[in-house]
């Protein structure tokens, strides 16, 4: 995917409506290309300033270490789905085994 669609996605990241195997690629793209993540920072600053002044806040925020921990829990979101997702196919596969074994076994005793 080149980086124009990948720029696109932002928003999709912003709001959270991304799938997790889409969004775990795009923060791959992102930490790796310099003009697609300060694209990101620039959309998730505009993006949190403007909730700021909507809420009517004073203070100063750090916005791009704000940036980097969504992406950290993002990535972490996609580390315990890609876990979980890991376990459920070892699982699964167990049941598989269990059920085979157990066909096996009924038709040796009908032998």
């Amino acid at each position: 995917m080149i980086c124009r669609e990948w720029q696109r996605k932002i928003p999709d990241f912003l709001n959270g409506k991304m799938f997790l195997k889409e969004q775990e690629q795009f923060i791959a793209h992102v930490r790796t290309c310099k003009d697609c993540y300060e694209e990101l920072e620039i959309m998730y600053m505009l993006a949190e300033g403007l909730k700021e002044l909507e809420n009517g806040s004073d203070t100063s925020f750090n916005f791009k270490h704000m940036l980097d921990k969504k992406l950290k829990t993002a990535q972490l979101q996609c580390e315990r789905y890609n876990s979980f997702m890991r376990i459920k196919g070892l699982i699964f596969g167990a049941m598989y085994a269990v059920t085979a074994i157990g066909i096996i076994v009924q038709i040796w005793q009908w032998i």
